[in-house]
C-alpha cells in the first residue's frame, strides 16, 4: 500500500492490487459535495483522463430526456466512453421525472439493472464505463466488464461518498442471431465469452472530444 498525503483537506491513498493479471487503482481523496458530479474537481480530472472518442452521457444535469430514448439514438457496440451517473435512490429519480414534468412508472430496483444492460450494450470491446454512485458494482463481469480504477471522493460531515468505478469491456459484441421467424432470438445482445482480457489500461493520450458529442455532457463539464 502506498500512502500520500496531500494538501490539508486531502487524504490520498493508494491501493494496487493484481486481478487475473490486471493493475487495479484504487484512490480516496475528499471534495465539497455538488450535485453537479462532473464539477467536483477529483471526479472532474478523473473524466478527463479517460475521455476519448465518442462519450455518452446519459444521465445529464439536469435531466433532459429519459435514458432509453437517449441510448436508442447510437448504435450498440459504438460509445467509446459511457458517463453512467444515474439517480442515486428512487427519490432522486422521481425527483427527476418530476422536475421535468415526467411520468415515472417504475422505481423498482430492476430498472438500474435494465439501464445498466442498456448502457453496457452501447460500449464496444475496449471501451470504458465510468459509473458513479454509493456503490462499487458498476456494470460488473456478467456484462463483460472488468474493474480498472476505483476512486473514492470523501465530503465530509454526513456525506455519503461518491464512488467512481471506472470499468473496461472485455468481451466481444458478435451478430444477434435469428431464429427461425427471422427476428432477433431471446437475448438482442450476445458476448463472446472466449475473449482475452485487455492490457492495463493507460491514460488516453488524446483528451480532445468528439464534436458530435451531445450537448449535456459539455453542460457538465462546465467549469470543471
Amino acid at each position: 500500500m502506498e500512502k500520500r498525503f496531500g494538501m490539508k483537506k486531502e487524504i490520498h491513498f493508494a491501493v494496487k492490487t493484481i486481478l487475473r493479471g490486471i493493475m487495479m487503482m484504487i484512490n480516496r481523496t475528499w471534495a465539497m459535495p455538488n450535485k453537479r458530479t462532473f464539477q467536483i474537481k477529483p471526479i472532474g480530472e478523473l473524466i478527463k483522463k479517460y475521455k476519448k472518442g465518442l462519450i455518452l452521457d446519459p444521465f445529464p444535469f439536469p435531466y433532459k430526456e429519459d435514458v432509453f430514448d437517449y441510448l436508442i439514438k447510437f448504435k450498440d457496440g459504438s460509445a467509446d466512453v459511457v458517463l453512467f451517473d444515474p439517480p442515486y435512490s428512487p427519490r432522486q429519480l422521481k425527483e427527476c421525472y418530476d422536475n421535468k414534468g415526467m411520468v415515472l412508472h417504475d422505481t423498482k430496483s430492476s430498472l438500474w439493472a435494465k439501464w445498466k444492460d442498456e448502457v453496457a450494450s452501447k460500449i464496444k470491446p475496449g471501451g470504458i464505463c465510468i459509473s458513479f454512485g454509493w456503490s462499487s458494482n458498476g456494470l460488473g463481469k456478467t456484462r463483460g466488464f472488468e474493474i480498472v480504477e476505483i476512486l473514492l471522493v470523501a465530503h465530509g460531515g454526513n456525506h455519503n461518498d461518491t464512488i467512481c468505478v471506472v470499468e473496461r469491456r472485455t468481451e466481444q459484441l458478435i451478430a444477434t442471431p435469428l431464429n427461425s421467424k427471422g427476428s432477433p432470438s431471446e437475448n438482442s445482445l450476445n458476448m463472446d465469452l472466449t475473449a482475452t482480457a485487455s492490457p492495463t489500461p493507460k491514460c488516453p493520450s488524446d483528451t480532445s472530444l468528439n464534436p458530435n458529442i451531445m450537448f449535456n455532457l459539455r453542460d457538465n463539464l462546465a467549469g470543471v
